[in-house]
């Protein structure tokens, strides 16, 4: 699904048996609490953070919401 069907994912997240992981949907700056309503996990892309500060900043924050 496109990233803009946030709403969608959220609802396929609440269905599913299985994990669902956000990957062209998580760039780096989206709200987290958000993007744990919608996916299970996250795909951390060092190319598109910029930084590998700022990934490991966005694991901690990811870790402590369960992704």
């Amino acid at each position: 699904m496109p990233s803009a069907m946030h709403d969608q994912m959220t609802e396929l997240n609440d269905w599913s048996p299985l994990p669902l992981m956000a990957d062209e949907s998580f760039k780096g700056d989206e709200n987290l609490d958000r993007v744990g309503r919608a996916f299970d996990g996250i795909n951390i892309k060092l190319m598109t953070m910029c930084s590998l500060v700022k990934a490991c900043k966005v694991i901690q924050d990811a870790r402590k919401l369960g992704l």
